[in-house]
């Protein structure tokens, strides 16, 4: 698997994970595949509730910061990518 792929592993699909698991001549008998999956979606549940709550949190500081600087709607457009 490239490096890419396991540092965003989240962003997979875990027959993608078997296809390489797989290419690497790596043989899963049933019990270990179920315990992969189940890791597997484990794991990637956890990050999107992290990434869910890390977006939460930035949203609440930029408003924050926006009302302690009196930053007007129009004033983030300038700033919005």
């Amino acid at each position: 698997m490239s490096t890419n792929k396991i540092r965003t592993f989240h962003e997979i699909e875990f027959k993608e994970l078997l296809t390489e698991i797989k290419s690497q001549k790596i043989k899963l008998n049933y019990t270990q595949q179920e315990e992969l999956e189940d890791y597997f979606s484990n794991r990637k549940q956890e990050i999107k509730s992290l990434q869910e709550e890390q977006q939460e949190t930035d949203n609440k500081i930029e408003a924050r910061i926006s009302e302690l600087y009196g930053i007007t709607d129009e004033e983030k457009k300038l700033f919005e990518i």
